[in-house]
């Protein structure tokens, strides 16, 4: 069959969760014969607008959008390079002062202007993801170029989610797999700025622009929010509109399958797949042996992904000999990376970057215990599924899907989602009983291997192609 698998970003520039079970998937379908194609956005260089690649990446063929979040003609200004001089800074004051009232006002003035362009920047790329034309036109001509016997979504983020109706336009079978809340959430992760979990849009969306725009004031947000709510609810009717156009949707887990329900999507229409991970690399897998007793975090640098957590509790543990170890991009979240950093001086935590997706054997050669302290509602992460299949136990925030995997007292504990006490409290039981990883490792159970992942798909795709009733086989 020629599959094409679409997706928002991909490797090698891009290493979360979906470009990694979307590459893995891919390079798992190409083994078994199949023909398969990627499509994906790249965040572009700011001196152009569009560019499509068709490019090649470990064999796999690859056709990359690449264009800039800035709307048509603007671009940032080049850096100037001001040397210090005395009689130069003398009269900057001086002046600053003489026009000191005009100044203020000038400055009121372009502030309210950078709002408003900040604002319309926002509206063009929020609506660039629902109806982005220069992306509906590339992905026709290429559907009609390469005729794939499988569409299969896997994120949309960043393209254009009107590409589904092209798709089904032209007749072809439709598989969508949800890797997180992008369809009823422009957040993506259902989380509020407070860092509060949210149920969902409320009234269709009339909640929604407080997120939208949590760096305004109270002022400028109720100034624009009719515009904003308008713009809420049209998202959300819309996608939820457009999903009536995919053959089959696919849920990682049961927890993210019950959000989607309550959210008005057909029970029936959802599948529950659950991810299948890379299992070869971890042949004949070993422990590299340490003094210190080892603790980790593997995963995006982010406030959702609760690592300001993970650090408070650790610097209540008094005890020596005890390491932690934080692997992850540091880059989308600076000022968050610089806070964290902060709070670390003097203490045994050691932040070690991005990683190449094949270090994750050697990662985990070099963790005892695996801390994963999320507080968004967690779909079906790699980094559990990872981490078991080195054996390592997992202590986990009892959020979203987690407990459909982590075992409380068999395969790792929880402690209470953002409470640092607690967290605490699970460490030190780990310090004080040495016997209990070996007891939570050796309850850990197989792993669900991509193999065994992509024979279902596989069946799927099958059923989809042949049935006239292409509900009748989702489970």
């Amino acid at each position: 069959m020629k599959i094409l698998l679409v997706v928002h970003q991909f490797l090698p520039k891009y290493t979360a969760g979906t470009e990694i079970y979307t590459y893995n998937l891919a390079q798992e379908l190409k083994r078994r014969g199949h023909k398969v194609y990627i499509y994906t956005h790249s965040i572009a260089h700011f001196d152009r607008k569009y560019t499509v690649k068709q490019e090649e990446y470990n064999g796999l063929n690859v056709r990359t959008i690449y264009y800039s979040p800035f709307p048509s003609g603007i671009r940032p200004a080049k850096s100037v390079s001001v040397k210090y001089s005395p009689t130069v800074w003398g009269k900057i004051v001086k002046n600053y002062y003489k026009y000191k009232g005009k100044m203020k006002a000038q400055l009121t003035v372009m502030k309210a202007q950078l709002t408003v362009f900040k604002t319309s920047l926002q509206a063009e790329n929020y609506f660039m993801n629902l109806k982005n034309r220069f992306i509906e036109n590339d992905f026709e001509r290429y559907i009609e170029t390469i005729n794939p016997d499988i569409i299969h979504i896997h994120h949309l983020l960043h393209l254009s989610a009107s590409i589904i109706k092209i798709a089904k336009r032209e007749k072809m079978p439709i598989v969508l797999t949800f890797h997180d809340y992008w369809f009823m959430c422009g957040g993506i992760l259902l989380l509020k700025p407070s860092l509060k979990r949210c149920e969902g849009p409320l009234l269709g969306g009339v909640s929604c622009p407080f997120c939208l725009t949590p760096k305004h004031n109270l002022l400028i947000i109720l100034f624009f929010y009719p515009f904003f709510a308008g713009l809420c609810i049209y998202r959300n009717l819309y996608l939820k509109s457009i999903l009536k156009d995919v053959d089959i949707i696919i849920a990682p887990s049961k927890f993210l399958k019950e959000k989607y329900v309550r959210y008005g999507i057909p029970e029936k229409k959802i599948s529950v797949l659950e991810y299948g991970m890379d299992t070869k690399k971890f042949k004949d897998f070993g422990k590299e042996k340490a003094k210190n007793l080892r603790f980790g975090f593997i995963g995006t640098i982010a406030p959702h992904k609760g690592v300001h957590i993970l650090i408070n509790a650790f610097k209540k543990i008094k005890d020596k000999d005890i390491e932690l170890y934080i692997y992850g991009n540091t880059s989308f979240f600076p000022s968050y990376f610089r806070k964290l950093k902060e709070k670390t001086s003097g203490v045994d935590i050691h932040f070690l970057g991005k990683f190449a997706p094949d270090d994750i054997v050697k990662i985990l050669k070099k963790i005892d215990v695996l801390f994963f302290p999320s507080i968004w509602y967690e779909n079906c992460p790699l980094a559990i599924h990872e981490a078991f299949l080195a054996k390592v136990p997992v202590i986990a925030s009892k959020v979203g899907a987690i407990s459909e995997f982590v075992k409380d007292g068999e395969n790792g504990l929880f402690f209470h989602t953002g409470d640092v006490d607690d967290l605490a409290k699970k460490m030190k039981i780990v310090i004080d009983n040495p016997d209990l990883i070996m007891k939570l490792s050796k309850n850990i159970e197989p792993v669900k291997t991509i193999e065994e992942n992509t024979d279902e798909l596989e069946r799927l795709y099958i059923q989809l192609r042949t049935s006239t009733d292409k509900e009748a086989f989702v489970s």
